[in-house]
């Protein structure tokens, strides 16, 4: 028998074969695997002299050619569509262009000298060479746990150099953009330009057969990156695509490493319910009475459930295990801000209405969450901004919660909101109610203010667009109270607004989602018109009273998170063509919803119809204020102001000024602390 037999096939295999592990036919000087795919073939050397250490490095190397090369011919091919791009944006720019022209003016950017311009830059080489290690710290500083999980942070840095290029592609277009800064045209297009080249090489191993979990993580950023800039359609589409592919992976098993997966899986869930459509879109709904099936998790989570006795991974333990329920029922307000009402809607108060059924699982969260994830047990404001800076990790998913959790009944008792649901109600609003729905905006929107003012102070950057648009829903409301005849509420609002305006502004540098969302509050700022009325009580000493009018359709699409980051958003054709309407639309501004709006300038819903006039809030001689809510207009507001602000200091003690609204954040936090105490176990979900 012949002694004489082949060399090992892991000694004939070239470089790009034994990375990818894949059969390699052998050809010299190219093989045929690495000619089809149009990649560099390299055999390695016979001597033995080379240490493991440079092959890695020649590995690195030929991954970043081949890299520069594909973008190289992607960018090519995107020349004409850039340039286009660059006539339209260079005639818009007198005229008003697509980018916010409030985000633009070099004299209200403090940060205009850090414009990254890369029109000297020759190819993509100043994108995609950035050292493995930077691209890790960028990754783990500004999008690690904020609120996703998707790498083991331990390790990541270490493995960057090994991982798919869909995956490389997609961390630099989501990673480069930091730390904030704002951004040139040229440069966008060039994030653009990887992203679209990730989402290419994505689709291609889909329909390949070849979905591994970095499909699974890269479609993840796509996600992210297509959202916060305003593509809300194509992020539902990777949404969608990671969805199915996850319904496809058999019971007990797991693509790659099993704890990246597990990771993979819940942050999946996590952009289901943050990010995810809630709109019935062409299909009518058939649901009445306020049910809601939306509202429950089983249906829709009963694919994400982690099979049994898996790995732990980090989305399980500490604080971020608080934000699978907060996302649960975020996704159930913001289904409640953008569902149509109809004649048979229940009013908030009734126990099966979509107001209760989100109110309940907003309050089953709130006695799970043990104390050490509260405010009182972190004390944000005595940290210093290194402490915040370098703890990114902890603070991103801690801000995370509080501003969902704050945010929830924001939403839920938003005037506009609660008028459309009372437009066909026809009795008296119950007088609880009306102040209880003003309590909850009042002190919700005290800590969300408060935290606003905690990271100005520390100079901490947010990088989770999300939180963006619990800022506009604030602000819709000060710009409501901004109209009201009680001065210490006015000046409040006032000063809220632009407050909220200001973070905006600042977030729009890097996500140009949320500098749409800037300009769309500015905008509904310029829609309110100031209407006279004739004095219907001419012993009041006024002639006239005043009515404010507001354009409806564009406050009802900033309070739906689809729609906030999306300029005229019920036209947008940002992936459609020829999109039509068989709806003959009204005036601009009209809704049919919320055509009868009249509550700017009231405070909370006490300007709604169905409050009644003259019902006092205490029986005679009970209490310091003893005059009655008078009637629905603006002037009148300040009985319901007084009595709430009584109420208030009687529940966290004298500790307020007088003329302060919102409970401060330490009395709250003491009037609680006990009841906070309790460790109610884990019995959210």
């Amino acid at each position: 028998m012949d002694d004489s037999r082949p060399t090992k096939r892991a000694r004939q295999a070239c470089e790009p074969c034994r990375r990818k592990k894949s059969k390699c036919p052998g050809e010299k000087p190219v093989c045929s695997y690495c000619e089809r795919l149009g990649q560099i073939c390299v055999y390695e050397s016979s001597s033995d002299g080379q240490s493991q250490r440079a092959r890695s490095d020649r590995s690195l190397e030929l991954r970043m050619e081949t890299l520069e090369e594909k973008l190289d011919l992607f960018i090519d091919r995107l020349d004409p569509v850039i340039n286009d791009s660059r006539r339209r944006s260079a005639s818009q720019q007198e005229g008003g262009g697509h980018t916010p022209r409030s985000m633009v003016g070099q004299d209200e950017l403090p940060y205009a000298s850090e414009i990254v311009d890369l029109g000297q830059a020759s190819g993509p080489s100043s994108l995609v060479e950035p050292r493995s290690d930077e691209l890790a710290s960028l990754y783990l500083t500004w999008l690690h746990r904020q609120p996703l999980v998707l790498f083991n942070a331990e390790t990541f840095a270490e493995s960057l150099p090994r991982r798919e290029t869909e995956l490389v592609l997609a961390l630099q277009a989501s990673c480069l953009r930091f730390p904030p800064r704002l951004l040139s045209q040229q440069y966008r297009q060039r994030l653009h330009a990887m992203a679209q080249a990730s989402r290419e090489i994505v689709m291609n191993k889909v329909f390949g057969g070849r979905v591994d979990c970095s499909v699974l993580q890269t479609l993840c950023l796509l996600i992210l990156f297509e959202h916060a800039e305003g593509n809300t359609v194509q992020a539902g589409l990777y949404l969608s695509t990671a969805i199915q592919l996850l319904c496809g992976v058999p019971k007990w098993s797991f693509l790659g490493d099993a704890v990246e997966f597990n990771n993979c899986i819940r942050s999946i869930f996590v952009l289901h319910h943050v990010q995810g459509s809630v709109s019935s879109g062409v299909w009518p709904t058939t649901m009445s009475h306020g049910e809601d099936s939306t509202l429950g998790t089983a249906t829709c989570s009963a694919w994400l459930l982690p099979p049994e006795k898996s790995l732990q991974c980090d989305m399980d333990r500490g604080i971020m295990r608080y934000t699978t329920p907060l996302a649960q029922a975020w996704r159930a307000v913001r289904s409640y801000a953008s569902r149509r009402v109809f004649s048979d809607t229940l009013p908030p108060w009734n126990p099966r209405s979509d107001y209760s059924q989100v109110t309940y699982r907003h309050l089953e969260i709130d006695c799970s969450v043990p104390l050490k994830y509260r405010f009182s047990a972190n004390q944000i404001d005595k940290q210093t901004p290194e402490t915040l800076q370098q703890n990114r990790g902890y603070w991103g998913p801690y801000l995370f919660t509080q501003f969902v959790y704050a945010s929830i009944p924001v939403i839920l008792n938003h005037p506009f909101l609660l008028s459309m649901r009372l437009r066909h109600f026809r009795h008296t609003m119950p007088q609880s109610f009306v102040n209880s729905s003003f309590d909850a905006i009042t002190r919700h929107i005290g800590w969300i203010m408060y935290h606003l003012d905690v990271l100005e102070k520390m100079d901490y950057r947010v990088s989770d667009p999300t939180l963006a648009h619990i800022v506009v829903v604030v602000a819709t409301i000060h710009l409501q109270h901004s109209f009201v005849e009680d001065f210490a509420l006015r000046e409040k609002a006032k000063a809220g607004f632009e407050k909220c305006l200001e973070f905006l502004r600042c977030m729009g540098l890097t996500w140009h989602g949320v500098a749409i969302m800037h300009e769309n509050l500015r905008k509904l700022q310029q829609s309110i018109q100031v209407v006279p009325l004739a004095s219907e009580e001419p012993g009041l000493g006024r002639q006239t009273r005043q009515k404010f009018t507001i354009d409806t359709r564009l406050l009802w699409d900033i309070l739906s998170y689809e729609h906030a980051g999306r300029p005229d958003a019920r036209a947008d054709e940002s992936i459609y063509n020829g999109l039509a309407s068989t709806h003959q639309d009204t005036a601009r501004g009209g809704n049919e919803d919320g055509d009868a709006y009249d509550l700017v300038g009231s405070a909370g819903i006490i300007g709604h119809k169905t409050v009644p006039k003259d019902t006092p809030l205490y029986a005679p001689g009970e209490g310091e204020v003893s005059h009655p809510i008078r009637g629905r207009f603006p002037s009148d507001a300040s009985g319901l102001l007084g009595s709430l602000q009584q109420n208030i200091q009687e529940g966290f003690g004298s500790a307020m000024e007088p003329d302060n609204i919102f409970p401060q954040v330490h009395d709250f936090g003491r009037a609680i602390d006990e009841w906070l105490s309790l460790d109610w176990g884990n019995t959210m979900l």
